[in-house]
């Protein structure tokens, strides 16, 4: 597993609406990720990201994907590694 926080799964505004599609996006631009397996919710501009991926590295890029996005005030994630 990969945890940890950096700095809840539900999206309640328009802006949190927003943050969610914009990480949505990074993260599928994350290569060797399936984004299917990657869950994402905003709430108050704190992100959680939760799923599996196939290696460290690869939860550390979908994370490090989601603090660039503009409007994250923290992520938080457990990412499953296979």
């Amino acid at each position: 597993y990969y945890r940890g926080t950096e700095s809840g799964i539900a999206v309640v505004n328009t802006e949190d609406e927003m943050i969610n599609a914009n990480v949505l996006s990074a993260v599928s631009m994350v290569p060797g990720l399936r984004q299917s397996n990657i869950q994402v919710g905003t709430l108050h501009g704190v992100v959680s990201l939760s799923g599996t991926v196939d290696s460290r590295a690869t939860a550390q890029s979908v994370v490090q994907a989601a603090r660039q996005v503009q409007g994250v005030r923290s992520v938080t994630y457990d990412l499953r590694i296979l």
